[in-house]
């Protein structure tokens, strides 16, 4: 009877069939058709039922469609409504636009000539004044101000967040400042915790890169940054009834929503509210419903349990209190939910329905609500500034007038707090005052802050502060922090200055237009009583600025009219003298000058807003540049000057601009103070006030808290106090002075260059010489360079390459082996400090840009690899954490965790090369030190910059937190120790530097730190360790007699070392030990030293590890080994023999022998002289190598170039020379034997000589040595093969060529064709026919080469290469296809030595900077040889893809996201079809049409029809869901976005040269931290893996890129089990692919069919053909093969049985984990009869408590998408092709948002 008339009759069958279909769930299966089943259990009791209608898809269908009602209005209610809402204010903050330094700046071009002739010494000096923020004066408008559980008030002023402690007993109040914040303060909320636990504080901003912190409110550190979903910034803050969660509401047009587990700051949920105004929302009784208060309507988000994520939103009903008022404010009242509208009535809600209404409070409208968490009412504020205290069951408790003195805009509450437990309110309104309000006596009130609400300027009355707003000017006291008068003033006011001699007040009037000339323009106000005694009229605009003269006789008034009028201030009045004019527009500043020896005024000189800088007589004549030089300015107001060029030139261009200046202090190094438009204020040092700050590159302190630009600022008489002023936060902040001292540690010019210094009244010099001299830097060039095309070194080796007779094309796939890194032989010993730890598991070290991990026991070692060089590392000893500091950014620093060898975090902040790391005890921050000399402190959880200040020292060595400290540092470096504090986001020195400079001690350098106990340990350049108590030098002791290089703590003391050696001391510094390095064997300096319990593990510049005893200093190892040894340069010669012995040398002299399998060098000679190439004798005993000797540049004269020798090597493993050789006169490049009987040695000096040898003995004691031939080459060899019978040899020259010769004559073959057929004993040339493929187009252009590579041609033929970036590639061999795939593996940092494989399946490779030897085994693919395998033609694959060919729609799929709505991509739009949207009833028009107004260019959102859609740039060709389906990620071309699909907020952006176009797969990982992508650059398949560590994408970069073969990829996904393991499947292939160190190494496996689709189930993977059989396969084998359509499978989906599976046909099948039926439905019976039933897309939804599938969710090629009911057993049509949304219930298509369902009747 509640519905009206329908168009189309219902069919009952299928109502009963639903209906029935609860009772056939509600029973086990074996028991629905029992004849024991009595009447009573066919029943279905509540939860059954509830369980039934809540995912049955037509029920829940049902259900949404008539979720919402809207009952409109007369048309008097809505005309009213428009006047009340004018009263209300939305939630929205206006965001600052960004301005950007103008370009033009006329002032540097008028000053030019102004410029000084040198740069003063002292301006690259820091300032010796610093700051601290000592008390802020008003508060951010409109942010909520709340109270602790002790009773502290937080609110918010510009960027900070304050808690202030009201007075005490004296009247003593405190303030403290959180300042984790860079943009203006948005919002807080409190969450009071129980107990003894401290409360939690969260605050939002609407910055740039807005952020959530959430923090402690008694110490003020931060638990978690979360960045911020919103791009717009947060307009509001709720913490839910339990803590737990928190709501954020975007400050954008779309009012996005989302609801955070701000602990993981993980987001639950999202949604958006779109409508024109929203004015409040929170959680309500309970963390599963929340509500929000709009223009339109209340809406309610609920959800069924705390574990589904996912919140429905319902339209609140008003039932017969039908009404259309503005609901400006929402609360929950113990379990009761209210809402307040503009008539002043209160609403009670029960669920969705509204049912009561409370009207006896028609006070005016209600403009806030307030109920306490904890309970005890309601409170109320209205329009009118009252404020009404209500108990639990809403009757009024007390009423309540705070300022009845105040006007009425003045005293409207915009935001009200009650606190029972203390009895007070917390009230604050738009004058920005903020008061504390008692409940029992309403006149006692406390002032928690007072301001302005509209702040306009501010000046300096001797020790206190005039501030002037709109219409009100008011005095402060500085000192107490209150106001001591105000007054009101009839007029708009715009400027102030306060006159000194006459304790006089000007204040200057604004004007929105032209005023009359009767209308009076600025007054003067007695500073006394502030009484207006005079008023005149100069301008009939708005006058900008003024300024009183040092003298207090002349007062100037800048004006919008682009002139200033300078007037004379006597006792008779004050008569306009003249009329300035001159600017283009209206003045900022203007300064007053004297003559030189003069008091008197005589110029003026003035900026105007755009960028001018004009000089005046004060009778307004206009003066030169040039002419003012001498002029003594009274005041620095005048941003733009010559004097402050150096502070312009700080920001560099892009980082702001200078807004206000003023000077500071009166010592012997004053400052200048600049404020710029980021609300940073700056301190720049000078020694001269009238040419502060002149230096190219000045050094400056930096402190924020303005959300703004800084428009003026103030400096008390005393110089102890700053005050600054932002018209942006309307708020003063209070600074006060700190002295600092620099002495120790900065750079000093030699006196001979040293500038004399110039008297503060002078001038400095100039000349006309310095002027023409300064025309230099002026461009008048207009010709514009262009970039040249780099020529690419020719490729004549090409031209000496023939195929062999019997040549078979190879297609290059990928090879069938892959690499993994077994073991490094290395450590980074030079150019890295203190990078060696030893922990419970293992040592960490890092060697080149690899971090090892190195298990001393079990003897593993498991590797990171960084993008670029390690530099520093700390590693935390309490949890298992280790930061690596990066050469080469981003990212600039790693955090890894050392158990599973994985990155942590990346942080970035463009340091330039770092130079020190550490954490604090926590392991929650780390300080660096950077080369840009920076310190920096980072939230690495977070991913956030804390604070950073420069270094301002000449080096700084060592940095470390203090012990049991997150907040203090010590720094020492060149000549100084420095401790550092740092709050919020300012880090500071903490007072004066620490002196420890004396006449007996000339130390210059502060080395490292280190602890003894608590106490601080500073070494020393001259041995010495300085012991701190107190950061106070209580103890020093000569420890060496050459520089401290570490101090490391031991178990009852310390360890230091030198480069000489080590001493453990006692903790009374009192030596216990003392060792030498050359006691252990070892020539090279100590680097790294740490203590380890029972043993000492040192690093040596040799990169060599040393164990030894720490009782006696013995070694550990025994025979004078190193625990770790390597080469201290370039090992470049490397010799593998076939027994799995391999030589190295380099240039270091030494010859290294090691042994693969037992993991460490077996023996060593010292060589004397540098080599570069040796040779192991292919015997079986292997006792001779070949070594020749040289470098490129000798250094030592006893290196001979061009030697070599034949080397023996004993049972005993000696080392006999028993041959010597020398014919060349240049370094030898490369050796190589030919059985035993022949050597080629080849030389630098463009030969190589052929040896016959003769050994009379066995073993060899002697060798004959003949020269058989030497050929003659027109480059130096760089490598070298003979054939299998030793006739021939090929070469490979420097000059990139091939040439062929004859062994014995030494004759050059030129018919390269006559050895096409020849074998080659060893395949080491990396030039030839069969290697040709590895020299690939793309890294020739991007000038990297291949510099060694080795080919195994047994078992698994592949070839392994090093290239000039340190990357090892694997590839098949023979490889001649310009296409070939391969396998990249990072390695080494810089050039690949060498690189060869040993028998038995390993390879070796050297890398020429990180002097490293690594060992790598080759693991064969499972796959290879696989019988399964059928070859097949091109032609064959073509035609059998045909029909899964992708013409017309880029992608064909459609997902459902996690509120239910189905995204598919149409053309460039990813459309959101939300069926409840598109059969909705009744559509507000106004809604719909704002919808589709609104068009968002950031994020992509566009409106087809009544649905949201994410717009691209191109086509759609790719579209997939996370698997919690909060984020959407689409591709078009190259670029993949990631997204919101109910805010259209872009997560972020993935793009990278590396990813070729046409992204044609998506797929995320289980736990949605990795996405892969494939893609194709026409030729090969790429497969590119992108990563967050923190879970929100913000953070992506791309992980591994790789190639995917050249057969057409169709499916690619992670496993379910490991989301390190991925499979990807196609044409008759499937490849499983494991990462491993960066990299993914692949298992191919074929089939004789091609497969279309495939989806991970469990432990198996389920793949599909195109003949429509099911492959099952476990542990990368076929174990079961199923025939499961009639046609080819295109998509498979997993579900909770199993998966789904969908054909050409049309038919889709639910399977069961044992590939078992369970249900099938045939799409195609339902379709249109020009339907091409082709199933591309499958998704479900599963049940709620994920045991089943409820709803299946398909589309077809011709892009229908249908909806099938699992319970019902029902095929609906959503979408016709051409995206026509289909009415459900009639059949027929409907473009526009007409209503499908019956209309509701409005007598409802």
């Amino acid at each position: 009877t509640k519905i009206s008339a329908m168009s189309t009759s219902i069919d009952l069958d299928v109502i009963d069939k639903v209906a029935l279909g609860g009772f056939e769930l509600s029973m086990p299966d074996n028991l629905k058709y029992s004849q024991a089943m009595s009447a009573d259990d066919h029943n279905l009791n509540k939860q059954d039922f509830f369980d039934y209608v809540l995912n049955c898809a037509e029920t829940v269908s049902l259900l949404k469609q008539f979720d919402d009602i809207v009952i409109e209005e007369s048309g008097m209610t809505v005309a009213c409504l428009g006047k009340e809402s004018e009263r209300a204010v939305p939630l929205q903050f206006h965001r600052p636009v960004n301005q950007n330094p103008s370009m033009d700046e006329p002032w540097r071009e008028q000053l030019l000539f102004l410029r000084t002739s040198r740069e003063e010494e002292v301006a690259q000096s820091p300032p010796k004044d610093g700051l601290a923020l000592d008390w802020v004066y008003g508060r951010n408008a409109a942010t909520p101000a709340l109270c602790c559980s002790n009773g502290d008030v937080i609110y918010a002023a510009g960027s900070v967040v304050v808690k202030i402690t009201m007075a005490d007993e004296n009247g003593n109040a405190a303030q403290e400042f959180f300042m984790g914040h860079l943009g203006y303060v948005t919002s807080i909320d409190v969450f009071k915790m129980s107990g003894d636990v401290e409360d939690v504080v969260a605050s939002s901003d609407c910055d740039n890169e807005p952020k959530i912190c959430v923090w402690s409110s008694s110490t003020l550190s931060s638990f978690v940054t979360i960045p911020c979903f919103h791009r717009s910034g947060i307009s509001k803050l709720n913490f839910s009834p339990s803590g737990e969660l928190l709501l954020s509401l975007g400050n954008n047009e779309m009012h996005s929503v989302v609801v955070y587990k701000w602990r993981e700051k993980r987001i639950l949920f999202t949604t958006k509210v779109a409508v024109t105004e929203v004015y409040d929302c929170r959680f309500l009784a309970s963390d599963n419903s929340f509500g929000i208060c709009t223009k339109e309507a209340v809406f309610f988000w609920t959800r069924l349990t705390p574990t589904n994520a996912s919140y429905s939103k319902h339209r609140g009903v008003f039932n017969r209190l039908s009404t259309r008022e503005v609901m400006t404010s929402i609360a929950c009242v113990g379990e009761t939910v209210v809402t307040a509208s503009l008539s002043g009535r209160i609403w009670v809600w029960e669920g969705r329905v509204c049912t009561k209404l409370v009207e006896y409070l028609r006070s005016g409208p209600i403009t806030q609500l307030h109920a306490p968490r904890e309970g005890g009412g309601l409170c109320v504020s209205t329009h009118g500034g009252l404020v009404h205290l209500l108990r639990d069951d809403l009757e009024i408790y007390r009423r309540i007038v705070p300022n009845k003195g105040l006007g009425d805009s003045e005293r409207m509450i915009d935001m009200i707090c009650w606190c029972p437990e203390l009895e007070k309110v917390l009230v604050g309104q738009n004058s920005s005052a903020l008061y504390q309000i008692s409940v029992c006596n309403e006149e006692d009130v406390t002032i928690v802050t007072n301001g302005h609400f509209d702040m306009i300027d501010i000046s300096m009355r001797n020790e206190n502060i005039i501030t002037v707003g709109k219409d009100r000017i008011k005095v402060w006291d500085a000192k107490k922090h209150s106001v001591l008068q105000e007054t009101c003033i009839e007029a708009t006011l715009s400027c102030v200055s306060y006159n000194v001699q006459k304790d006089q007040i000007a204040v200057g009037f604004g004007t929105d237009g032209a005023r009359s000339s009767l209308e009076k323009s600025f007054a003067i106000l007695n500073g006394d009583d502030l009484q207006v005694i005079h008023q005149g009229c100069n301008s009939q605009k708005s006058l900008t600025v003024c300024n009183y003269s040092n003298d207090g006789k002349l007062v100037a008034f800048g004006s919008a009219d682009k002139s200033i009028y300078i007037h004379s201030c006597t006792e008779k009045g004050f008569q306009l003298l003249t009329k300035a004019r001159g600017h283009h527009s209206s003045p900022i500043s203007i300064d007053f000058g004297c003559d030189k020896g003069s008091h008197s005024a005589a110029f003026l000189r003035s900026n105007s807003i755009s960028g001018e800088a004009m000089f005046w007589t004060i009778r307004g004549k206009i003066q030169t540049p040039l002419s003012q030089r001498d002029t003594a300015w009274g005041s620095q107001s005048c941003i733009f000057s010559a004097s402050l060029e150096g502070a312009h030139r700080s920001y560099g261009g892009h980082a702001g601009k200078v807004t206000s200046c003023r000077p500071f202090s009166n010592n012997q190094a004053p400052s200048i103070l600049v404020g710029d438009s980021n609300g940073s204020l700056r301190v720049f040092r000078t020694s001269d006030i009238q040419h502060p700050v002149t230096a190219g590159h000045p050094l400056f302190l930096e402190y924020r808290g303005h959300a703004g630009p800084i428009q003026s600022i103030q400096v008390s008489e005393d110089f102890k106090s700053v005050y600054t002023m932002s018209c942006r936060d309307s708020c003063i902040f209070q600074w006060k002075h700190m002295a600092l001292s620099w002495d120790q540690g900065l750079p000093s010019a030699p006196l001979k260059n040293r500038p004399q210094p110039t008297p503060l009244s002078g001038r400095a010099s100039f000349d006309m010489q310095t002027m023409i001299d300064q025309m230099d830097d002026l461009d008048f060039s207009k010709e514009s360079t262009t970039n040249k095309k780099v020529a690419h070194k020719p490729r004549p080796w090409t031209r000496s390459i023939v195929a062999p007779t019997k040549f078979v094309p190879s297609d290059g796939s990928l090879p069938d082996s892959q690499l993994a890194l077994e073991r490094i032989y290395g450590y980074s010993g030079n150019g890295v400090k203190n990078n060696l730890h030893y922990l419970s598991y293992g040592m960490i070290y890092s060697v080149g840009k690899v971090l090892v991990r190195s298990d001393l026991q079990d003897d593993k070692q498991e590797f990171f690899f960084a993008s670029s060089k390690i530099t520093c590392l700390s590693v935390h000893h309490k949890k298992s954490i280790c930061a690596i500091g990066q050469e080469e950014s981003p990212p600039d620093i790693t955090i890894v965790n050392l158990s599973t060898m994985q990155p942590l975090s990346f942080l970035s902040w463009n340091a330039k090369g770092l130079i020190c790391l550490d954490f604090d005890d926590s392991g929650s921050y780390v300080v660096s030190v950077g080369n840009s000399q920076e310190i920096v402190v980072h939230d690495w959880k977070n991913g956030a910059e804390i604070a950073s200040c420069r270094t301002y020292g000449l080096e700084t060595l060592d940095v470390k937190f203090l012990k049991g400290s997150t907040n203090r540092l010590v720094e020492c470096g060149r000549c100084f120790v420095r401790f550092w504090r740092f709050a919020g986001c300012s880090l500071c020195a903490a007072g004066d530097e620490v002196r420890l400079n004396s006449v007996e001690n000339h130390t210059q350098y502060y080395s490292c730190l280190g602890w003894n106990g608590d106490n601080l340990l500073v070494g020393t350049s001259t041995g010495q360790v300085i012991q701190f108590e107190e950061n106070e030098p209580h103890k020093r002791i000569n420890a060496h007699q050459s520089a401290v290089t570490n101090i490391s703590c031991a178990n009852d003391g310390f360890v230091t070392s030198s480069d000489d050696g080590f001493k453990h001391w006692s903790s009374e510094m009192r030596c216990i030990l003392s060792i030498y390095t050359q006691d252990l064997g070892t020539k090279h300096h100590i680097r790294s030293i740490c203590w380890a319990t029972d043993m000492i593990i040192i690093g040596t510049s040799g990169d060599e590890i040393w164990q030894v005893s720490s009782d006696d200093g013995s070694n550990l190892i025994g025979d004078g080994k190193a625990l770790m040894s390597s080469h201290s340069s370039s090992p470049i010669g490397i010799s593998v023999h076939p027994n799995g012995t391999f030589a190295t040398c380099g240039e270091d002299g030494i010859l290294r022998v090691w042994n693969l399998f037992d993991h460490q060098e077996n023996l060593s000679f010292d060589l004397g002289m540098p080599a570069r190439s040796c040779a192991f004798s292919p015997d079986t005993t292997g006792r001779m190598i070949a070594v020749g000797f040289g470098k490129p540049v000798k250094d030592n004269a006893r290196t001979i170039n061009g030697k070599w020798i034949i080397l023996n090597i004993s049972d005993k493993g000696d080392f006999q020379i028993i041959l010597e050789r020398r014919d060349s006169r240049k370094f030898i490049t490369e050796m190589k034997w030919h059985n035993n009987d022949r050597l080629a040695v080849g030389s630098s000096d463009k030969k190589i000589c052929v040896y016959q040898l003769t050994t009379e003995t066995k073993p060899a004691t002697k060798v004959d040595v003949a020269l058989l031939s030497m050929i003659d080459l027109v480059s130096p060899p760089m490598h070298f093969d003979f054939s299998r019978d030793g006739k021939y040899l090929r070469a490979n020259y420097e000059s990139h060529e091939l040439h062929y010769f004859e062994v014995g004559p030494g004759l050059h073959i030129k018919e390269q064709s006559r050895l096409k057929d020849t074998q080659w004993e060893t395949e080491t040339c990396v030039f030839g026919w069969n290697v040709q493929g590895v020299w690939r187009k793309e890294d020739r252009e991007a000038g990297t080469e291949i510099v060694s590579l080795d080919c195994s041609v047994q078992d698994c033929p592949s070839i392994v290469s090093g290239d000039s970036r340190g990357r090892l590639k694997m590839h098949q061999f023979p490889c001649t296809s310009a296409r070939a795939q391969y396998i990249t593996y990072p390695a080494h940092l810089g050039p690949v030595g060498k690189v060869r494989w040993i028998s038995g399946g390993y390879v070796v490779s050297t890398g020429e900077k990180d002097n490293a030897v690594f060992c790598w085994r080759n693991d064969v693919d499972d796959g290879f040889g696989d019988p399964l395998g059928v070859a097949g033609s091109a032609a064959d694959l073509d035609e059998g893809n045909a029909s899964m060919s992708s013409e017309g729609i880029a992608c064909h799929s459609a997902l459902y996201d996690f509120v239910g709505q189905i995204i598919y991509p149409s053309s460039g739009n990813c459309v959101i079809f939300d069926k409840r949207r598109q059969m909705c009833p009744r559509h507000d028009e106004r809604d719909v049409e704002t919808l589709n107004a609104s068009v968002d260019s950031e994020v992509g959102m566009s409106r087809q029809d009544s649905h949201d859609s994410f717009r691209h740039e191109a086509s759609v060709s790719a579209i997939c869901t996370s698997h919690s389906r909060q984020l959407i990620a689409s591709s078009h071309d190259e670029t993949i976005r990631l997204w919101d699909s109910q805010c259209l907020e872009v997560a972020t952006t993935l793009s990278d040269d590396r990813q070729q176009h046409d992204v044609s797969i998506l797929s995320f990982s289980p736990d949605d931290t990795k996405l892969v992508s494939v893609s194709s650059d026409g030729h090969n398949q790429i497969m590119c893996v992108w990563m967050t560590l923190n879970g929100e994408w913000n953070d992506a970069n791309l992980h591994i890129q790789t190639l995917a073969g050249h057969e057409k990829v169709y499916f690619c996904h992670f496993t379910a089990t490991n989301q390190a393991h991925l499979v990807s499947g196609g044409s008759r292939h499937v490849n499983f692919w494991s990462e491993r160190h960066s990299t993914l190494g692949v298992s191919k496996h074929t089939y004789e069919d091609t497969l279309s689709c495939g989806v991970s189930v469990h432990n198996k993977l389920v793949t599909a053909t195109k003949s429509g059989t099911l492959v099952v396969w476990e542990e990368k084998k076929i174990v079961k093969e199923v025939q499961a359509h009639n046609d080819g499978v295109l998509s498979l989906c997993a579900c909770p049985e199993g998966f789904v599976s969908g054909c050409c046909k049309g038919v889709v099948i639910l399977w069961s984990n044992t590939i078992q039926k369970v249900a099938s439905f045939d799409v195609a019976q339902s379709s249109p009869s020009s339907f091409q039933s082709a199933i591309c897309s499958i998704d479900i939804t599963p049940h709620l408590n994920g045991s089943s599938t409820i709803k299946i969710l398909v589309r077809t090629r011709s892009g229908e998408i249908f909806e099938i009911s699992c319970v019902a057993e029902r095929i609906h049509l959503l979408c016709k092709a051409g995206c026509e949304h289909v009415d459900m219930n009639r059949g027929v298509p409907s473009v526009s948002p007409c209503p499908v369902f019956p209309v509701i009747d409005e007598s409802i």
